[in-house]
C-alpha cells in the first residue's frame, strides 16, 4: 500500500524546487557530503521550503551543514538524529 503513495523520480539539486511541492519527509543521506560550503548554505533553506509545516529532514550521520538552527531543530529518537522544521523561519 505505501509503495503506490510514493512517487520516485530524479531530481537535480541545483533546480527549483517550487514545482517539486511540499512534502512530509526528506531524505538526503550522505549526499550533501560530496557538495561545497557554499552550496549546502543555498541547499538547506531551499529543502526547508520544500517541507511541509511539520516536515523532517534526514541527513547522513557523518554530514553536518552550519546554521541549520535557522531552519531546523535537532530531534532524537532511538539512538538517531533527525531535523525538525521550525515552524516559523526567524
Amino acid at each position: 500500500d505505501i509503495i503506490n503513495m510514493v512517487e520516485f523520480r530524479k531530481f537535480n539539486l541545483q533546480n527549483s524546487f517550487v514545482l517539486l511541492g511540499k512534502f512530509d519527509a526528506i531524505f538526503c543521506r550522505y549526499v550533501m557530503i560530496y557538495f561545497s560550503s557554499e552550496f549546502k548554505e543555498k541547499l538547506v533553506p531551499k529543502f526547508s521550503m520544500a517541507l511541509s509545516r511539520d516536515g523532517v529532514f534526514f541527513i547522513g550521520s557523518s554530514e553536518v551543514f552550519k546554521d541549520y538552527r535557522h531552519y531546523f531543530e535537532m530531534r532524537e529518537h532511538a539512538g538517531g538524529v533527525y531535523y525538525q522544521k521550525k515552524g516559523e523561519i526567524r
